[in-house]
């Protein structure tokens, strides 16, 4: 990936409707349910969405998950 793809993903990412919030101030529509709940709402979402898209889930194990540590304090992030 070149410079000018990482600007434009990023430039993309930061209109992601994200919110940060403390434990004890959560959102309303959170109130009510468990972190468990929320976990199994995402597993649910995630699946289909891999269905939709015609693609196998990753079988993959955690030790081999392709992911990239990016620091705050790097240049560029």
């Amino acid at each position: 990936m070149d410079a000018d793809d990482a600007a434009a993903r990023r430039a993309a990412r930061a209109a992601w409707p994200v919110r940060l919030c403390r434990r004890d101030e959560e959102p309303e529509e959170y109130v009510g349910t468990t972190v468990a709940q929320r976990l199994a709402a995402v597993w649910e979402i995630t699946t289909q969405v891999w269905g939709i898209a015609g693609l196998p889930m990753p079988t993959y194990d955690r030790s081999t998950t392709p992911v990239r540590l990016c620091r705050r304090d790097e240049a560029g992030s």
